[in-house]
């Protein structure tokens, strides 16, 4: 898999999406505080998966994506030092 189709779902795997139906013109759309609930268990699973991350071969030039070198130490960042629990306290 090419970097940057990495990185991409990597994206859509660390966010959280919300979305509300615009069909009806009457809808309130007041802006409410989100609390995430998210198990211990899962965060313990998304640092595995992200640890067990297979990487592309370093690619040749820019026409192939992301450098692996700052992909790499952005997946290091997710999966390590990143402190989910301190982020859902906030």
């Amino acid at each position: 898999m090419k970097p940057h189709r990495v990185a991409a779902a990597l994206a859509l795997g660390l966010c959280v999406f919300s979305a509300s139906s615009f069909a009806d013109s009457t809808e309130d759309r007041a802006i409410r505080p989100f609390k995430a609930q998210v198990p211990a268990a899962a965060l313990m699973d998304l640092r595995r998966r992200i640890a067990d991350t297979r990487w592309p071969d370093k690619e040749t030039d820019q026409s192939q994506g992301a450098p692996l070198d700052r992909l790499q130490e952005l997946v290091r960042y997710w999966g390590k030092d990143y402190d989910w629990r301190r982020r859902k306290r906030s």
